[in-house]
Formats: C-alpha cells, structure tokens, sequence
C-alpha cells in the first residue's frame, strides 16, 4: 500500500503537460524567480523622439527590466516621425536596459531576420489608400539592433508574430508566442554581462527580492511592439503579464497596460482613439477571456496537488500511527 501511494504522487508530481495551454504556460511562468515579485510599477522609459515639436515617447515597462512594450522602433511611415539617428539613438537605450529580443506583432512586414524579404529602402503599406495616407517606409530596424549589440559582443532575438492591425490572434498563435517569449526568459537570454559596479556576490534570497533595474543591469528584457505599440502590443503584453502574475483579475491587468502606456511622453496629447492600450474592445475582450483562464487556472492548480499529498499522507501514516490527525494538521499547507 506504501509503495502504491508514494509512487503515485510522484507521478502527479513529474507527469509533463502534452502541448501548449494556458495551465502548462502558468506553471512555467510561475517557476520564473522573479515572476509575481514586486509592484507593478516603474513603467516609465526614457527614450522620446520630437513630433510636432513636442516629446514623442517610444517605449514603456510593463515588468520593469523585464517586458517593454513600444512603437516600431526604427522609422515607419508615419510623417513626420523619428529619423534614422532618432531609431539608433533608441535602440542603444534599449539595449542598454537589458533589451535582447524582439517581438514583431505586424503582419505588415516581414520577420526582421529575413533579410532577404525586406526590399532596399524598406516596406511600403500594402493598400494603396494607406500607402496616399502615409506614404513612408518601415525600415528594418534589425540591421541596426545586431550592429549595436555586437559592440559588446552581444547577440539579439528576434520573433515575429503577425497580427492584423487593431485586430487579435488566433489563440493558437497567441500560446505559440508566448511560449517562445517564456522559453527566452528560462534559457537566460541573449547575453548576461554584469559591470564592476554591481554589487558582489548578492545571495539568491536578496536577489530575488531586489527590483529588476537594480537586481541586473542586463537581464533577458523583451521589447515587444506593433506599430504604435498600443493595440496589438498592449494585448500581447497584458496575456503575458497575466501569466507572470496570474493573482491578478483582468481589471487589474488592464489598468497596469493603460498606466503604463499613459507614462510614455505625449501619450495624454494622443488623439482620443488613440489613448487605449490594447486599443480595441475586440483585444480588451480577449485579454478578459485570457486573464480569466490563467486565474482559474492558477487557483486550481495547488488545489489537486495539495490534496494529493495530504491523501497520500494520511493512508500512509493510519498504518503506521495512532494519532494521524493530529499528525496531518500539522503538515497540510494553508490553501
């Protein structure tokens, strides 16, 4: 009888979840050390651009050091908008808050790692009635990204998840990409450096709890982006937050995106359709859908594991025991 029970909790322990889904992302996100850890604050990002003479901001925190959230970083078609020097004078910013992979969430454009796709000059809209509004190109910013990281003998990442503009993913592309996003943060990165100035040897528990920008000036940041950074890139950001702390309801989750997008410079100038982050009630909705899922997902998962081993436990010990609920009180965890 012993043998059975001990054996059957560790295959509830170690069994792996089949596939993606909303639970196997939660629990991988939950094993982040740094996943659920401090206040969801620290949005600001100084990195700006001028349009129409006044501070255009391009980025924000969502996790700070950890998940940003920003325009097409490099110049689009939008006029006037940032120059070439504004685009690499940007990158080195983000670069230097850890930044080493990018996620491209435009189906507009081609994946910035294929250079060959992208023309000389760079991409035009599509439609011809976009191409009369805004008549630029999206230049591709990769180029540019890899040559300043290499300066430090860095390397970058770059994922591309093509989503129509103001519109949502599939939810089977939405699980693919944030499975590749997680699987950046668990492998550590592009590249880890730490400066002489960085405090020495901190132990694991003081590091866990030390703030992002104090805890490593390079961690395994990722700057995800659409063309504004608002409407796609919101809702990427808000499903990825959710799983990075899945305690929180789609309320919270919301105003986080919203009060981090609104601590970019010029955000509180922007037209009033252009204000919201995720933009559309369409991605709203599917960030509540989502958050829901990671919520129910989260509170039921330590519920069957608890109960496993308090079952397993108590079988156990009735054999070998007088005073077993006594014992068992002891041992069970609080919900």
């Amino acid at each position: 009888m012993r043998a059975t029970l001990s054996l059957w909790c560790s295959a509830a322990l170690t069994t792996p979840v089949l596939g993606l889904s909303v639970t196997s992302l939660v629990q991988r996100a939950s094993a982040l050390p740094w996943s659920c850890a401090g206040e969801l604050d620290g949005f600001a990002f100084e990195s700006a651009y001028t349009k129409d003479g006044q501070p255009r901001g391009w980025a924000n925190w969502l996790v700070d050091g950890r998940l940003m959230l920003g325009q097409y970083p490099h110049c689009q078609p939008a006029e006037p908008g940032p120059s070439a020097d504004d685009a690499r004078a940007h990158l080195r910013r983000v670069r230097a808050a850890g930044v080493d992979c990018f996620a491209c969430l435009q189906a507009e454009l081609p994946p910035q790692d294929a250079a060959e796709a992208w023309p000389a000059g760079g991409v035009q809209l599509a439609k011809a009635e976009d191409r009369a509004r805004w008549p630029a190109r999206f230049v591709r910013y990769a180029a540019d990204a890899d040559a300043i990281a290499a300066e430090t003998g860095g390397t970058t990442r770059y994922l591309h998840c093509p989503i129509e503009d103001l519109s949502v993913p599939r939810m089977a592309e939405l699980l693919s990409l944030l499975d590749q996003l997680l699987s950046h943060y668990e492998q550590g990165g592009q590249a880890r450096c730490v400066p002489a100035s960085y405090p020495p040897d901190p132990t694991p528990l003081s590091t866990a709890l030390m703030p992002c920008r104090h805890r490593h000036p390079h961690p395994q940041a990722v700057y995800v982006h659409c063309w504004g950074g608002r409407g796609r890139a919101g809702l990427v950001g808000a499903c990825l937050l959710a799983l990075l702390h899945p305690g929180l309801d789609a309320a919270a989750v919301l105003d986080a995106v919203q009060r981090a997008y609104d601590s970019r410079s010029g955000a509180g100038a922007m037209p009033s359709a252009l204000k919201r982050s995720p933009q559309t009630e369409r991605q709203r909705a599917l960030v509540r859908s989502f958050v829901s899922s990671a919520r129910g997902t989260w509170a039921t998962s330590r519920c069957p594991l608890t109960l496993t081993l308090t079952l397993t436990l108590t079988l156990t010990l009735t054999l070998t025991l007088t005073r077993t609920l006594t014992l068992t009180l002891t041992l069970t965890p609080s919900p």
